[in-house]
């Protein structure tokens, strides 16, 4: 992969996005696994950060979600 990655940001990327993202990745991950794509460090690290990204944005919504539903109980 000689590709210059594009600018991601988990805070404001859609759900939509994240799932394209996270299925883009599976495939650069899967073409390196059978040597079908020449990759360099740069590239890998980027995939790693687009993963863990993704994994602290999905942290991040099940926090609030959580929150929102404690605060739905509390009586009123």
């Amino acid at each position: 992969m000689v590709a210059t990655p594009p600018a991601a940001d988990a805070r404001t990327m859609s759900l939509g996005g994240e799932i394209k993202l996270l299925d883009d990745v599976a495939a650069s991950l899967r073409a390196m696994a059978s040597n079908a794509v020449a990759y360099d460090d740069d590239v890998v690290r980027w995939l790693a950060d687009q993963v863990e990204q993704a994994a602290d944005h999905t942290q991040e919504l099940a926090d609030a979600k959580a929150a929102m539903a404690l605060l739905d109980r509390r009586p009123r």
